[in-house]
């Protein structure tokens, strides 16, 4: 059995946590339809987020995205995209060569608009990548070279397996630019995978990143580096019903105040037909100084309905409560929300 890449290591809690909810005060459409080798993916969203030019104002967005795969298995070809209305636009074409078993060479680009910034522009990159896969080992490489003047990156990540069920990896990120040193960042992990249960301890580093745009004072950076991150992330499956799942980070040079940030997740499927999804997100808020209060604790619950219309056609119904300010709070900002999705599989 070939070892898992670094990125799918512990990823079940990642899908628990985030799959089968619905927010924003959306209203989704999906399909997804096979044939043979060509899977065609389809959405319709309609949500209002947050302004990226103004994070107080809320705006509304619609949004319609086609995504094809194609495989021809004979040639060892696969070929994804992604055409969306949002100017985001995406292909990649992989290779499995004959003479080098378990790799995959690909050749991907990419156009994306960037509304952040003033005035609104269109970014082009060309990725290339290369990956492969070993019974106690697996690496990943992509580099993401940028047409129109902006920094380039490269990305590697290898993920070991040195004994059954325990996993030991890293995964660095550079950034190249014309005129400036070159910036990097990484995340190193030690996990541990079965079938019913994973988990995973993870450190997170930046040298480069500054956080709230202020220099991080000399007794708060952690080996000379701007900002370290400490991690965790748990899974676990009871029975073909319960299944629990938890993430959590604290960034250890953080400004005063900022504490960890936790996510506990639960799902039941309580019949074939019915899925229960529901998960707490706390941001712990510390003292910023000796003597001062803390600020109010951040705590949102999510809770997610996905119902099984048909043998086709599902529906999931979501709302995401802030609760503090469903307890009077008046230091709450962010408003409740809820959101439907339609989705059709064929």
């Amino acid at each position: 059995m070939l070892s898992c890449f670094y990125r799918d290591v512990n990823k079940a809690a990642g899908d628990l946590l985030t799959q089968g909810y619905v927010g924003n005060s959306s209203l989704k459409f999906s399909t997804e339809t096979k044939a043979g080798d060509f899977v065609l993916k389809s959405a319709a969203i309609r949500s209002f987020v947050k302004n990226p030019r103004n994070k107080n104002e809320l705006e509304e967005t619609v949004v319609a995205s086609v995504d094809p795969t194609l495989e021809c298995k004979e040639h060892n070809l696969k070929f994804e995209g992604k055409l969306s209305t949002a100017a985001d636009f995406t292909g990649t074409l992989s290779w499995k060569p004959p003479f080098l078993k378990d790799s995959r060479i690909s050749l991907g680009g990419a156009s994306k608009e960037a509304r952040w910034t003033k005035p609104v522009s269109i970014r082009t990159t060309v990725i290339p990548g290369f990956e492969f896969q070993h019974e106690k080992f697996s690496t990943q490489t992509t580099a993401t070279l940028s047409l129109d003047g902006r920094p380039h990156f490269a990305n590697v990540n290898l993920n070991i397996q040195p004994v059954d069920k325990i996993y030991i990896g890293g995964a660095g990120q550079f950034k190249f630019y014309d005129s400036k040193p070159m910036k990097s960042s990484g995340e190193g992990k030690i996990a541990y995978v079965a079938s019913d249960f994973s988990g995973h301890v993870s450190v997170n580093w930046d040298k480069n990143r500054v956080p709230d745009g202020k220099d991080t004072p000399a007794d708060k950076k952690v080996f000379g580096v701007n900002t370290v991150k400490l991690g965790y992330g748990f899974w676990r499956k009871f029975n073909s019903q319960l299944t629990l799942a938890s993430t959590g980070t604290y960034d250890l040079s953080a400004p005063g105040g900022t504490g960890p940030k936790l996510l506990f997740g639960a799902q039941y499927k309580a019949d074939p037909n019915l899925t229960l999804n529901a998960k707490t997100e706390i941001g712990i808020k510390f003292p910023e100084a000796e003597g001062k209060p803390a600020k109010e604790t951040a705590v949102r619950l999510t809770i997610g309905e996905t119902t099984n219309l048909t043998s086709n056609l599902s529906a999931t119904v979501g709302v995401d409560f802030n609760v503090r300010k469903l307890l009077g709070s008046k230091e709450a900002k962010d408003d409740h929300s809820c959101g439907v999705e339609f989705k059709f599989k064929q």
